[in-house]
Order: structure tokens, then sequence, then C-alpha cells
């Protein structure tokens, strides 16, 4: 229920502009035109590109892709360009699922800033760390990290770091079932998202306050606060974010047995989620849709959905369009009960045409039988004559 995609997406955008466009580092066009390497001019375009591909939501892509900075690794680049390689690409495999990859880039990357006494960007990593562990249900070793990564926002006073922080520590006491705590956190983000006015990022407290009170089973509350994230996610034409925000809605009326209004939500949720491409929350609606519709009677639709969501559970990450043209298709087949009703039908004339069949053969065969038994009997009849005379 989480809006985990959501929040690491903002929280690596936080982090590579200031990586890329912050903080005396320029930005990648900037370190391409000056730079008197031409593999350190190759390594600064394949970042940009990866990122252009994680800003895309293509998020296996983007991960494909930035291994190619592995070729470069060895040649004289400087310790900065190696560690934000690894910084990047750990990110990418974290968004594509890859979690131990992940863990294994961070690490690399934090012993080359830690060796090169870069305080900001070794901070940044204990961020991603805490992100992946939070995402592996390693929540001792998420706030074992958030917290070294918290002591060093708060010495820089940087608000901008600490509602990802304050975030990701939400995250983590929710996981720990600490919902109050959890609920401390987020209204950390909250007061400091809404002084500086940022709508996107509002969006995900909304989101994050209403899953605290869906948790304590205060769904009419929790529905409130995920209305208000829908409000901001329509008004700046955000197509995942609402996605997201109805899947929440849908899925508090539903644990509150609202079921048609959950069957609003979630149906418009699943087709945004079919239209994003995010094989993810297609997964999550068609779970839940499958419940919906199994409460509501309608079996052949909980059929449907429930092979949807299959389907996605196997194919997440490594049939990514097949899954996704299959849960197009399945968006039609599901919400189409004569289309369902005439296979059904078709399947009961094939079996009784089968049945037909068989028992055609069946005659046929004793037919045969029959025929030679009376060939038996007449070649007996015929030597007894013959030997009589």
């Amino acid at each position: 229920m989480f809006p985990k995609t959501l929040l690491f997406f903002f929280f690596v955008l936080y982090s590579f502009s200031n990586i890329i466009l912050g903080q005396g580092n320029g930005s990648i066009e900037n370190q391409t035109e000056v730079s008197s390497s031409s593999s350190e001019k190759i390594v600064n375009d394949i970042l940009a590109k990866s990122l252009s591909f994680y800003q895309e939501g293509k998020y296996h892509k983007a991960y494909s892709y930035c291994q190619l900075v592995f070729q470069y690794l060895e040649d004289d680049l400087p310790k900065s360009l190696k560690g934000r390689c690894y910084l990047y690409i750990g990110n990418f495999a974290v968004e594509a699922e890859h979690y131990e990859k992940a863990i294994q880039h961070f690490e690399e990357g934090l012993s080359i800033f830690k060796a090169d006494e870069d305080k900001r960007n070794t901070a940044i990593i204990h961020n991603s760390l805490a992100v992946v562990f939070e995402k592996m249900g390693k929540y001792d070793l998420s706030l074992k990290y958030n917290f070294r990564y918290l002591d060093y926002l708060i010495a820089q006073n940087d608000s901008a770091g600490l509602t990802s922080a304050y975030n990701n520590l939400g995250n983590s006491y929710m996981g720990l079932e600490d919902y109050n705590v959890a609920r401390t956190y987020y209204l950390k983000a909250f007061q400091i998202d809404s002084i500086k006015n940022d709508s996107l990022s509002l969006s995900a407290d909304y989101n994050n306050l209403g899953i605290v009170f869906s948790k304590l089973q205060d769904y009419k509350t929790a529905i409130a606060h995920y209305k208000k994230a829908l409000e901001i996610d329509e008004h700046l034409s955000n197509g995942m974010g609402q996605c997201i925000d109805k899947f929440n809605i849908g899925l508090s009326n539903l644990e509150a047995n609202n079921l048609l209004e959950a069957e609003q939500y979630l149906s418009n949720s699943y087709k945004l989620a079919v239209s994003n491409g995010s094989l993810t929350y297609i997964q999550n609606t068609s779970e839940k849709l499958s419940i919906l519709y199994e409460k509501l009677g309608g079996n052949k639709r909980a059929l449907a959905f429930m092979r949807t969501y299959n389907l996605m559970n196997d194919s997440i990450n490594n049939k990514t369009k097949v899954a996704l043209q299959y849960a197009k298709n399945q968006e039609t087949v599901a919400t189409s009960n004569e289309k369902l009703d005439t296979a059904n039908s078709s399947i009961k004339n094939n079996e009784k045409l089968g049945l037909e069949s068989n028992i055609d053969g069946v005659f046929s065969n004793l037919m045969y039988v029959l025929i030679a038994i009376a060939t038996v009997f007449l070649l007996i009849v015929i030597v007894r004559l013959f030997t009589t005379n």
C-alpha cells in the first residue's frame, strides 16, 4: 500500500540534482565540455542518458544502460566520478528491484567517498542504503542508515533532504508497525513541504498520512487524505500519482466494505496503471479487484483479474512487454461478461463435440470387431464343408 515508487523517485531526483547540478560539481553537460579525458566525457554522457530513462520511468532500461560505465571505471577517472557511477547504478538497481546488486554498488561508492572524505555524498549513499533495506523489509538496518543521513542533514540545515529522510524513517516505522512514530515523521515532512509549497511532495505526504490512518482502521480520515493527494495530482496532470491515489482510496473503501466505491476507484487505478505501463500497480490493482469481484459475486471477473495478478507476479522482472500487453487485453476481457459467457459456451460446445466424437469412435471399433468375428466364422464353415466332401 505504500507509494514507495513515488517516494523513491523523489529521493533519487533530489540526490541526482545535487550530484549533477549543485554544490560545485556542475552539470553533466558542463563537465563534458571542459573534460580533458574522452573516457570522462563518455561516462558523463552514459550517466545523463541513463538518468533520462529513469525520469521516463524506464527503470530496467536505465539500469541496463548505466552498466556501460563499467567499461571505463579502470581508466584514470576522477574519484568523485567513479563514486557517482556506483551511486547512479545502485539507485537504478533499487528501482529495478535488484536489491543485492544495489547494495554492492552502494558499498563500492561508499568506500570511494569515505576515502575521499566526501561527507555529502557519503550521506547520500547512507540514505540510498536506508531505502534499499526498507524495501527489503530489513527495517533495523534501514533506521541505522537513515539516522546517519539525518545527522548530516541537520548539521547542514538541508530542508530538502530532511523531507526525504523523515519520509524514509516513517516508512521504516510503518514496516515495524509502530504507526504513531511513523505519523510523527510523516508530519515533520508534511510541515517542511507545506512551508516550501512543494505540491508534488505534498501529494506523497497526504498519501503517507492516509496510510497511517488506514492502518489504524480510521478509513474515513484516510480517504480524506488520499483525496487531497488526488486533487493535487489531477491539478498537476500527474497520471502515475493519480493511479496511486485512486488505488489507496479504492483499497480503503474495500477494507471498509464500501464495495461500489472501491470498484470505481480500483478500476480507474487499473486503467491508469496500464496506460502508464506500471506493472507493479497492474499487479496490485488486479489482486484487489479479484477480491472485490469475488465479494460482489462476479466470479468470472474475479478469475480474470486473478489471472492478470498471477502473470504480473511471474513476469514483473523478466517479461515486461508481454505482461503489459496481456494486462491491456485482460482489461477488455475482464469487463465483458458477454465475451466470457461466449467463451464458456464455446468450451461447452467443444466438450459436447468431443463426447460425440468419442461415442462415434466406440461404435466404429465395435463394427470392426463384429466384421472380424463374422469373417472368421465364415471361414470355419467353408473349411468344414470342404473336409466333409
